[in-house]
């Protein structure tokens, strides 16, 4: 029946086909029949057609219609809306079925699966289950929940011939997939069947992955599913470890959605970065980023398999409770339970933990061989020892817990068996990447792995147990009461310590994780801070104080007609009529301000103050105290874990701090006045309880107990220190001198106490003030602001006259700035004094420092000019000017330094006094004044730079972009002028939009720019070469004579270029360095020129896919 079916439709083998797979994907799929079942209403809507045609069909007879030129459909299913275009459509209105032919278009909008298109020669569909047969056409997937595309892509797939199902899974025959819509795509996956199904899984048989026309990878067989096994298994391969299977089972929560660039969790090492650490992450990126899902979907359990539903997750994976089992064919096994918990929102707000356990074996390396036997054939079963506690399993875990109220606790509590743990174990991952494993093992049995083999340890830990308690002051408390708080801290220190104890026939004690093992060496049982803070007095007594408005009056003076603009008549003729309309509704308002004073109009308004209530006041304090106790324990004689013992301490100790604070202020009319008081009591007592004199023990000698004690006498201390600020602004309401301000600042030690006595006789010295000791005051400073401002401070004069008073060593400074538009100047000196050996008061003058900046056109124009005196030694220090005009830069400097004399065959030598006394003096000078060094403000540079402000060019619609830049300068050394040289730094960017991307940039400096002037001002001779610029400048690109290239002065110091070309699916680059290095072999140093090459090409889909190809300095190596 099904031949006579073929023959009476007259079609073609390929339809038959068509029909065989269509039967054979409704076979595969009959568990879904069900969900056919339920009553869905199918929509369909004809948006165009030039010609409809409603008529019975001629070989079946049902009623059909049949819809001719640019036919547009809508079909609308559940969410999802199918739009059908094509040249032809017939419709059977009793079987639902849809037959379209002629540039077929079906666009497939849905909300979880994002958007399909699919493009056919011809369509055979099902409208009700939108199953059908499609030949010669390809389908376009876009970015959806279930797919992570690159930005832009899209998934394609071309075949002959493939059908859909109802449940939106697709067979191709003979189908290639690639990212790209283009005829000739740059890679794609050819393969005989092809299935993309519900999900977002898909699957290959007999695939062959082109890059272009070339094969490069072979699949018999591949399936991507997105449902997952109940515990998630993990693969993967570590030299040490050796292969392993690593499973994670949630009992409470699921596993978060995958959003590393990376199959794995590497611990970080200490280890060479340069090549190993780009490596290592390369290789770890995720080949197939593009099939990880962008968001969860609900899971429905099917017996091992989690199979993912449409549904979105709504639920948090931050809960979960999950059971770790993980299995090493080195190190052996590993169990764990993990779990994290937010019981509560407001009380216990965080509980998380973990428990490893691991059943392991000793690995050893035999010359980067690891095995678990020894080179004697041994093997050993590792394990732990906590104190003397042995344990047949090494474990490692952590405990954190986090209690907000009403007391906030915070738990901190990890522990390992050894500092090894971590390294072997917590490595490990939930998300497996087959292409990368696959990868990984190819390249590891070539030898091309880059894999760290250096083992990390966890040195150290700490366990801690922290408690704070700040409770809410209630109102009738406050001001008086603040703030109260109490904090606790208890903790332990946990270090680690070679085991000498252990002993073997072969390498066992080397590699053994108990050839290390941990113990406390130090506890805090117990640090304690109390702190209480408030006001114990204030006035006013409001907590806060209204402010009050001066009334402003705002009147102008009237200028006669004859100076008045005719733009000013007119507004002036314009408000008098207005103020006649209103003159009537103004008449009650103007006889209540009738009795107001009568004032002249003025062309200006009256400045408007906000003067605060007069005075105020506040006595506040700060209550605190600190105590800490800690007790250590000596690792000296600890070489086994069984010789710690918690009754041998080493010492104990406590330190009590008890700062106290009283503060007073007083302000009146805002900050016109402002004085401040404050007293501070600092006391620190400090001492060892216990100190122990067990030598065997690891206590301490004699003499290292009576350091111990008299470190404690000394830092027993206490002091009363009273601090004083005193400010007045008087002219704080005349407004052009408000900003002026009389200041005073002090700190003086009422009290404090020194250790003066020895270890047998502890005896502390009291002192009280003593106004002439500078340890007794610390500070007295007064500072006078003499401060004017006009126009909205864009005239300011400031006079700061500011006094370092005794007993502090004396120094008086005055500083002079003025500010007008566009001019800064500052100027400034002073005295010092300080006691000499006979106590007698030298007076030193303080350099005087003068500076003047002027900016025009928006900083686009600055001139500056700074000049140093030295007024103690008459001198002038230094001069520097500075000229800025856009892009250029002028630079010139003087010094205060020694004059140089070029001497043939010797160089520079500093010039002396011997060179200006004439021959017949010098007999009678002593050769010490001759031979001193001849000092001078002298000319010491000048610099010429032009950097323009980088600017982009564009053209053909901003496609292509042009960059050019540069950086030029030449510094001409004044002091040593054969020392001058020019800096010549060009680089140039172009771009072309989404197709290439060359950068380039070079730096050139000419060392002996002064050869070319040299006998212009008199001195040939001193730098040998061509003199001509313009010929040396030619003889830098002579590469026909080496002789003139290396003789010329213009040196290239870097030559760098980079190309970058955009190939679509993949990135081509290219970098080229070059540079001289000085290269010494047998004692004898040359210049080496190789460059440093890098040529590299991506895959942007998948960026671990990629072949760099680099010339290290003459020295090829493949990535």
């Amino acid at each position: 029946m099904f031949e006579l079916f073929c023959i009476s439709k007259k079609s073609s083998l390929r339809k038959c086909l068509s029909l065989l797979l269509l039967l054979n994907i409704v076979f595969i799929y009959a568990q879904d029949e069900e969900k056919k079942t339920k009553n869905i209403i199918t929509t369909i809507t004809i948006n165009h057609a030039r010609q409809t045609d409603y008529k019975k069909d001629e070989e079946t007879g049902n009623d059909s219609i049949f819809l001719q030129g640019s036919v547009e459909l809508n079909v609308q299913k559940d969410e999802s809306t199918t739009t059908i275009k094509a040249d032809s459509v017939k419709y059977d209105r009793i079987t639902e079925m849809l037959y379209a032919e002629g540039n077929v278009e079906i666009i497939t909008n849905k909300s979880s699966n994002g958007n399909e298109t699919i493009y056919a020669k011809s369509v055979m569909l099902n409208t009700s289950t939108l199953e059908g047969i499609f030949d010669d056409g390809k389908v376009i997937q876009t970015q959806s929940d279930l797919l992570s595309l690159p930005s832009g892509s899209t998934l394609v797939v071309f075949s002959d011939i493939f059908g859909k199902t109802s449940n939106n899974s697709i067979s191709f025959k003979n189908s290639s997939l690639t990212f790209c819509e283009d005829e000739n795509p740059h890679w794609h996956i050819d393969a005989t069947r092809t299935w993309l199904l519900p999900g977002g899984e898909f699957a290959f048989f007999n695939a062959l992955l082109y890059v272009g026309v070339v094969p490069v990878m072979y699949f018999p067989l591949f399936y991507y599913p997105k449902d997952e096994l109940i515990f998630n298994p993990v693969f993967g391969y570590t030299q040490r470890g050796g292969y392993n299977i690593q499973t994670t089972t949630y009992l409470y929560g699921r596993k978060p959605l995958d959003t590393s660039s990376s199959t794995k969790t590497t611990s970080t090492t200490d280890t060479d970065t340069s090549s190993t650490s780009s490596s290592t992450k390369d290789s770890l990126k995720s080949l197939y980023n593009f099939m990880k899902p962008n968001k969860l979907k609900n899971q429905q359990l099917e017996g091992l398999v989690l199979h993912n539903l449409d549904t979105d997750y709504s639920g948090k994976t931050s809960s979960y409770l999950k059971f770790l089992a993980d299995w090493y064919s080195n190190l052996g096994i590993m169990l764990g339970l993990d779990g994290k918990f937010a019981p509560s929102s407001k009380y216990l707000t965080n509980l998380d933990f973990n428990l490893h356990l691991g059943f392991s074996n000793t690995v050893f390396n035999h010359s980067g061989v690891y095995s678990p036997l020894s080179s004697y054939g041994f093997k050993y079963q590792d394990e732990s020892n906590f104190l003397g506690l042995k344990l047949p399993f090494r474990y490692g875990g952590n405990i954190n817990l986090l209690v907000s109220k009403p007391i906030k606790i915070n738990l901190s509590f990890p522990f390992y068996s050894d500092p090894y743990f971590s390294s072997d174990f917590n490595t490990r991952s939930e998300y497996m990447d087959w292409i990368s494993y696959l990868i990984e093992n190819i390249n590891r049995s070539t030898g091309d792995t880059t894999e760290s083999t250096t083992t990390t340890e966890t040195s150290s830990y700490t366990w801690n147990l922290t408690t704070s308690f700040n409770p809410t002051i209630m109102d009738f408390l406050k001001p008086y009461i603040s703030s109260f708080s109490i904090s606790t801290t208890s903790s332990v220190n946990i270090s680690s310590l070679t085991n000498t104890s252990l002993k073997s026939v072969d390498e066992w004690t080397t590699y053994t994780p108990s050839r290390k093992f941990y113990y406390p060496s130090q506890i805090t049982p117990v640090k304690a801070e109390i702190s209480l803070k408030g006001t114990i007095f204030q006035y006013p007594s409001s907590k806060s104080t209204k402010e009050i408005k001066t009334n402003d009056y705002k009147v102008s003076l009237n200028a006669p007609d004859e100076i008045k603009s005719e733009k000013e008549k007119q507004q002036e003729k314009n408000a008098g009529s207005a103020d006649e309309k209103n003159d009537n509704s103004e008449k009650k308002e103007s006889e209540e301000l009738s009795l107001q004073p009568i004032l002249p109009e003025l062309a200006v308004s009256t400045n408007e103050y906000t003067i605060p209530k007069g005075f105020s006041y506040s006595l506040n304090y700060d209550l605190s105290a600190n105590y800490v106790n800690q007790i250590g324990y000596s690792s000296e004689k600890i070489t086994q874990p069984e010789y710690f013992n918690w009754n041998n301490i080493k010492s104990s100790t406590y330190i009590f701090k008890t700062p106290l604070a009283l503060t007073s202020q007083i302000n009146y009319g805002g900050d016109f006045l402002s004085i401040t008081n404050s007293f501070n009591y600092n006391a620190i007592y400090q001492g060892h309880p216990y100190i122990s004199f067990l030598s065997d023990y690891g206590g301490y000698t004699l003499s290292q107990a009576e350091s111990l004690v008299l470190a404690d006498y000394e830092a027993q201390t206490k002091e009363i220190v009273n601090g004083n600020v005193f400010k007045i602004k008087p002219f704080k309401y005349l407004g052009m001198f408000s900003d002026s301000s009389v200041s005073w600042k002090s700190k003086i030690k009422l009290y404090h106490n020194e250790f003066i006595g020895d270890i047998n006789t502890p005896w502390w010295q009291d002192y009280g003030v003593d106004w002439t000791d500078s340890e007794s005051v610390t500070q007295n400073i007064i500072e006078v602001l003499v401060s004017a401002h006009q126009l909205n401070k864009k005239f300011v004069q400031n006079l700061t006259l500011t006094g370092t008073l005794p007993p502090q060593d004396r120094k008086y400074t005055a500083l002079l700035e003025l500010v007008f538009p566009h001019i800064n100047f500052k100027i400034s000196s002073g005295l010092s004094a300080s006691e000499n050996d006979y106590k007698q008061l030298v007076w030193k003058k303080e350099q005087l420092q003068q500076s003047i900046a002027l900016q025009f056109l928006n900083s686009k124009i600055s001139i500056s000019e700074s000049f140093n005196y030295n007024l103690e030694d008459s001198v002038q220090d230094s001069l520097k000017l500075s000229l800025s005009l856009w892009s250029f830069q002028f630079s010139y400097v003087m010094e205060y330094s020694n004059s140089y004399d070029f001497v043939d065959g010797t160089g520079w030598v500093k010039r002396t006094f011997e060179n200006y006394l004439p021959s017949s003096i010098t007999d009678n000078v002593p050769s010490s004044i001759l031979t001193m060094n001849s000092k001078a403000l002298i000319p010491s540079s000048l610099s010429i730079s032009y950097a323009p402000k980088e600017k982009t060019f564009y053209s053909w619609f901003k496609r292509i972009s042009v960059a050019p830049g540069l950086n030029t300068s030449i510094v001409a050394d004044l002091i040593r002028p054969t020392n001058s040289y020019f800096l010549f730094t060009p680089s140039l960017s172009i771009k072309i939009n989404n197709f290439f991307t060359f950068t380039f940039s070079t730096t050139s400096r000419n060392s002996v720019i002064y050869r070319y002037f040299q006998t212009m001002i008199g001195a040939p001779g001193r730098i040998s070469g061509e003199q001509n610029i313009f010929i040396d400048l030619i003889n830098s690109f002579r590469f026909d004579d080496d002789s003139l290239r290396q003789d010329s002065g213009f040196k290239l110091k870097s030559f760098n270029f980079a190309i970058t070309h955009d190939l679509h699916d993949w990135d081509f680059s290219l970098s080229v360095k070059i540079e001289p290095r000085i290269i010494t072999e047998y004692n004898v140093s040359r210049y080496d020129f190789s460059p440093y090459i890098s040529l590299g090409i991506v895959w942007k889909p998948m960026e671990s896919m990629k072949t760099q190809i680099i010339d290290k300095y003459g020295t090829w190596s493949v990535q």
